[in-house]
């Protein structure tokens, strides 16, 4: 929940692409590194740490684009 209020607010900026893919990856990097202390406190198995590194931007830059696409809509209303 922290990382998608962290991708929203930089799509929220939409100065440029740069910016948005600025909160991408600032998005997989917090999951990443709370997965990480995961795995090293509580003993989380390596796997989810492949699937929030380079899977998480994917999914996060699909989710930077929709949300550009459904949020300009409603920007040219107000």
């Amino acid at each position: 929940m922290i990382s998608n209020g962290i991708l929203g607010y930089f799509v929220t900026l939409k100065k440029n692409s740069l910016i948005i893919m600025i909160g991408v990856i600032l998005k997989a990097l917090f999951l990443y590194i709370v997965v990480n202390i995961l795995i090293d406190t509580i003993g989380l198995p390596q796997i989810f740490l492949t699937s929030m590194g380079y899977i998480q931007v994917i999914t996060a830059t699909i989710g930077a684009v929709i949300a550009l696409l459904l949020y300009i809509p409603f920007e040219s209303k107000s």
